[in-house]
């Protein structure tokens, strides 16, 4: 197995109706704990394991009192669960089902990224490409314009974006103005994947190529200002920020803190200004 989790990784305690944690995966087994919260009224729990074309299977012999359960898989893969509430009689019969309850959205585990499946979603120029799944019917892609520049406070609604094929990538250089996109693979009507990363597209970005003079942590944001920029001032008191709380958040801070400590010129990529905003850079990067 080229790949071993250890031991000791904490479970996720999420609230919601199924939730995951991928625990442990021994040397010779792929093993995981699904998880997931109680339900009013229920007395047992029936736990479905969904195969791609739509049918589903239930994963124990019967329904079980506990809220998780643990899964043995021979090899890695991406697993598709559900789960819905059960009531028992007088008689101590047990019912499930939708009659009884509502399952949950299915939810897709991959065991080789030791957590939920989602796609990648980036941008190399103007075209959005995302990880191809050759075993998923069809690609879902939503966006949202951002002509207020996609603040983190701004309640956002998707729209569909109609795909032409299933090809894992799109091109936006009709696209005028800032948008958001995200995109998620699904397996059939009912199943799919979570949706991937926000995506920020904006065909009036630019690069900016200035030495970091201020910068600092203010809860999850990086905020930073570049010497010689005309949009994030001390006249002004606005930042561009870094999301520390992203994958690449950490790697983009510590670009930043290198570049100001060694006074080089650092490579940020940002959407269209607007000087009154706080606004996430879209890249930040080092031309050694």
């Amino acid at each position: 197995m080229s790949k071993s989790f250890a031991t000791n990784y904490n479970c996720l305690a999420l609230s919601s109706l199924l939730s995951f944690g991928i625990c442990a995966a021994e040397q010779q087994e792929v093993s995981f704990t699904l998880q997931w919260s109680s339900v009013e009224g229920a007395t047992h729990y029936l736990l479905e394991e969904g195969s791609r074309d739509g049918a589903w299977q239930s994963v124990h012999s019967e329904p079980i009192a506990e809220q998780k359960s643990v899964i043995r898989k021979n090899s890695h893969g991406l697993y598709i669960y559900r789960v819905s509430g059960c009531i028992s009689d007088s008689s101590n019969t047990i019912h499930c089902g939708n009659d009884v309850a509502e399952f949950s959205d299915p939810l897709i585990i991959d065991s080789t990224q030791s957590g939920v499946f989602k796609l990648s979603l980036n941008a190399q120029g103007s075209v959005l490409s995302w990880t191809e799944l050759p075993t998923s019917r069809f690609y879902q892609l939503e966006t949202t314009p951002c002509a207020s520049g996609c603040t983190d406070t701004e309640q956002l609604t998707w729209q569909a974006v109609s795909l032409s094929s299933n090809a894992a990538r799109y091109d936006v250089s009709a696209q005028k103005m800032a948008a958001l996109y995200r995109v998620r693979a699904c397996f059939s009507d009912t199943v799919c994947s979570e949706w991937s990363n926000n995506l920020l597209y904006d065909p009036n970005a630019q690069t900016l190529s200035y030495e970091v003079n201020r910068l600092f942590i203010n809860g999850y944001k990086v905020l930073f200002r570049l010497a010689g920029d005309s949009c994030k001032t001390a006249e002004n008191g606005m930042y561009w920020y870094v999301d520390y709380g992203k994958s690449d958040g950490a790697v983009k801070y510590n670009l930043l803190k290198a570049a100001q400590a060694g006074k080089r010129r650092i490579f940020v990529k940002v959407p269209s200004c607007l000087p009154g905003k706080y606004q996430e850079v879209i890249d930040v990067y080092q031309d050694y």
